[in-house]
């Protein structure tokens, strides 16, 4: 994917397999721990994206601080796929929602919280949009609430979460137009 783009790229990650598998197999250029350990200089990147990750980071405000320093002038941040703490998912399904994991997910986010830390933080022309990703978490969701129903005998594989995900694809689609799928994507400018 990264030979698409000009450019020097750099990643920082924190689980030490992960880092050292990268390296070694894409040649990346990777520092091992999190974005606060990592020595940058200020206005260092034009680009810093969090995919998957923003949930975990133990301190948003302190991480946003150090983006802030790390992005050039008009730097772009993208926070990739963060759980929607007001989707329809995690209402239903409660505990059983893969995206309420505590304490692997660390803060939880609505649209609204995001924005107003983004803002906090001096960033700006905030764009938010709400995504239909992973069609058989809803079905994985919905396994894992009917399992405590029958004692933990149904046992989800992918087969069957995609089996029931097919039909419940229109339902994802409306999730998204009525802001309450499982992740959105934000997109702003220091």
């Amino acid at each position: 994917m990264l030979n698409r783009w000009d450019g020097k790229f750099f990643g920082v990650e924190i689980d030490r397999r992960a880092c050292d598998f990268a390296k070694k197999r894409y040649d990346l250029d990777l520092f091992c721990g999190t974005l606060q350990d990592y020595q940058f200089k200020a206005n260092q990147f034009d680009l810093i994206t969090y995919w998957q990750s923003f949930e975990h980071v133990v301190s948003p405000s302190d991480e946003l601080k150090h983006v802030r320093k790390a992005l050039k002038k008009g730097g772009k941040l993208i926070i990739g796929q963060l759980p929607n703490w007001e989707s329809l998912d995690r209402v239903l399904f409660k505990g059983n929602n893969y995206h309420n994991c505590v304490p692997c997910h660390t803060f939880f986010f609505s649209e609204r919280t995001i924005k107003n830390y983004l803002r906090r933080y001096g960033f700006k022309e905030i764009k938010l949009g709400y995504e239909t990703w992973i069609p058989t978490q809803i079905s994985w969701n919905l396994i894992m609430t009917l399992n405590r129903f029958f004692n933990n005998t149904i046992f989800p594989n992918k087969i069957v979460c995609l089996i029931l995900s097919i039909p419940l694809l229109p339902l994802y689609i409306l999730l998204k137009l009525i802001k309450r799928s499982l992740t959105f994507t934000i997109e702003c400018r220091k």
